[in-house]
């Protein structure tokens, strides 16, 4: 991690310090072996002096006694301070395998994830542009199908039509056509409606035959989109399930393998992290404690030069009444009296140091626990967005999948839907040429034709049935469109009623 190099080296350079007393407590050593030396001659001086030198002899071993304390309590700290130095050396072992660990571990993690996520980015935006292109079948088809309903909903006209036939029909055999001569005083041709309902009808199987045209070219087309499509689904209508796994489906479950795996890898890694820092942490503890042990240490060698001081006077106050012994020992005497106020000055400076710098490495320490702690929430969290990442991949595949079986399921309803309506079509093109051969005789006159034969008579006849049919009458109101429609110059014209 990016901020555990300044991390690091405020512990490395906190431990370096604390280090740095061992010169203090070597010049206590040395001290304390000057007080020594002076007492085992005290006690051998002493031990010559016979009777005289008693006193002094007793007051010499306390003396060594004292320095032996000492140099007990400044080798136990020299072997801590050896003890503290193989930390060091262990914490930069540590160090190094931590940072050794983020960067094979971290190059490799994130080469792997480029290009993983770079392949699931690409594959993503060619899976969206196939489900766009998907779409755009989709919609195709349903314009296609759209086209069709249309082209069907013309069973209104259609009927209405038939209706205005059989009207006519119906007229020509059985109507009554008295009343008309009475008020337009001229007789109305028997056959009229006979011509008329035949002059529709052949425009009716023209329709019919232009409908049949555009139908079956909308299904052709239909057809052809479901095709195209099928060969991406590789959907089997009579099993009812995909025969084989697309490549999309393939490239998916490739990516999506090599995501577990980098997240298998990638969750060793973190963890792996976190136990390494967990360990150093515990590391750092363990010498926090280490360096607590020092404080004692000061706090003895205080009072030892304190005592010192005191038996330093009781061997000044001895020698004092032998005149003999103080001239052998008195200048010695002199060179060791200053070295009690030389420990203490020494000790009294080193705690004060050690104070400040065991202060420094506790806060060193609390510094990268809390530091660890972040660095473990947010590698955790990254674990957790890998999973999520995962998961979503799985789900996606899932959906892809579904998607597939789904669309290819819905490709054999419309082709079973479009295998009925070509059946339909076959009997509506039968009937079709059926209408074509029997009404496409040049027997039959145009509406140009009616209108130049009957002329004025059409509108007597339209004016006839508008005035004589009651309101809603059904019947009178399609004679009367069909009519219209043979005025209008052989333009077609469609009167609508609903």
């Amino acid at each position: 991690m990016h901020g555990d190099s300044s991390v690091h080296d405020s512990v490395s350079d906190s431990l370096m310090k604390v280090l740095s007393l061992k010169s203090s407590i070597e010049s206590i050593i040395a001290m304390l072996e000057s007080i020594t030396t002076y007492s085992v001659n005290t006690i051998i001086m002493s031990a010559k002096a016979g009777h005289e030198g008693k006193g002094l002899a007793a007051i010499s071993e306390e003396m060594a006694q004292m320095s032996q304390n000492g140099s007990i309590l400044s080798s136990s700290v020299t072997e801590k301070m050896a003890l503290l130095l193989a930390s060091v050396d262990g914490f930069k072992q540590k160090r190094e395998q931590i940072e050794m660990l983020h960067e094979n571990s971290l190059t490799l993690i994130h080469l792997s994830s480029k290009t993983l996520f770079k392949g699931l980015l690409d594959e993503f935006t060619r899976l969206s542009g196939e489900v766009l292109s998907d779409y755009a079948v989709v919609s195709s088809v349903q314009e296609s199908m759209k086209r069709i309903t249309e082209k069907f909903q013309h069973e209104d006209i259609v009927r209405q039509n038939f209706e205005k036939i059989l009207y006519a029909q119906e007229e020509f055999q059985c109507g009554d056509f008295s009343n008309f001569k009475i008020k337009y005083n001229e007789e109305l041709p028997n056959d009229l409606f006979r011509i008329l309902s035949e002059v529709k009808m052949k425009e009716i199987a023209g329709d019919i035959d232009n409908l049949r045209n555009q139908l079956s070219e909308a299904l052709s087309e239909v057809i052809s989109v479901l095709d195209a499509f099928s060969s991406f689904v590789s959907f089997d209508c009579r099993e009812n399930k995909r025969v084989e796994a697309s490549e999309n489906a393939e490239v998916l479950e490739l990516l999506y393998n090599k995501l577990e795996s980098l997240k298998t890898d990638f969750e060793k890694y973190i963890n792996g992290i976190i136990s390494k820092k967990k360990k150093m942490y515990d590391f750092l503890c363990e010498i926090r404690n280490e360096i607590s042990g020092f404080a004692q240490f000061f706090e003895d060698m205080i009072d030892i030069s304190g005592m010192f001081k005191t038996i330093i006077v009781l061997t000044q106050i001895e020698l004092s009444r032998h005149d003999s012994l103080n001239t052998l020992l008195g200048g010695a005497l002199s060179d060791v009296s200053s070295i009690p106020d030389r420990i203490k000055a020494v000790v009294s400076e080193g705690r004060t140091r050690f104070n400040e710098l065991s202060g420094q490495f506790e806060n060193s320490v609390n510094f990268y626990d809390e530091k660890f702690k972040e660095q473990k929430a947010l590698l955790e969290k990254s674990i957790k967005l890998v999973r999520d990442i995962s998961v979503q991949v799985f789900e996606s595949k899932k959906y892809h999948n579904d998607f597939l079986t789904e669309a290819g399921q819905k490709i054999c309803n419309v082709r079973s839907l479009v295998s009925d309506v070509n059946v339909l079509l076959s009997t509506f093109s039968s009937c079709s040429d059926e209408l074509n051969r029997k009404y496409s005789s040049s027997n039959i006159p145009g509406k140009k034709d009616i209108v130049e034969r009957y002329g004025d008579l059409l509108k007597s006849i339209s004016d006839y049935y508008s005035d004589g049919c009651t309101s809603g009458d059904y019947k009178c109101m399609m004679l009367v469109s069909l009519i219209s429609e043979m005025r209008v110059n052989g333009e077609r014209k469609s009167v609508e009623f609903f």
